[in-house]
């Protein structure tokens, strides 16, 4: 009884811990679902990044491109550093995970970058 005790505790620790690396996986890994009509949000201070709080996140996906200021602003590339090449009004510069930059008089956060090994998955959440 004692060993079958023991054998059902340990597969209930290894099922949790399962489901715990499984969700922790899917957080870290897994790139938004929406597609770019819609995914202008505005987060409190907080999450992946170093946003100021309640400034708009734009969320990027590989050479898609928005328009601030009557500047065209394109994301390039992402590496698997999760730093991002960025494009403004044809001025190019990468920027690093957390990192804000000013590209040809916009500054821009790179606040979470999407590294998949297909380049056309990768993507990024960009404030301006």
């Amino acid at each position: 009884m004692r060993k079958l005790n023991k054998k059902i505790a340990y597969t209930s620790l290894f099922l949790v811990l399962t489901l715990f690396v499984i969700s922790a996986c899917q957080q870290t890994v897994g790139a938004p679902t929406t597609s770019n009509s819609d995914t202008t949000q505005v987060y409190d201070s907080g999450g992946g990044g170093s946003n100021t709080p309640n400034q708009p996140i734009y969320y990027f996906e590989k050479d898609y491109v928005r328009e601030n200021s009557g500047k065209e602003i394109t994301l390039l590339n992402t590496g698997s550093s999760l730093s991002v090449i960025v494009d403004v009004g044809g001025v190019q510069d990468s920027i690093n995970l957390g990192e804000t930059k000013t590209i040809n008089g916009v500054s821009i956060t790179n606040t979470w970058a999407f590294y998949f090994e297909d380049v056309n998955r990768r993507a990024s959440e960009l404030t301006y």
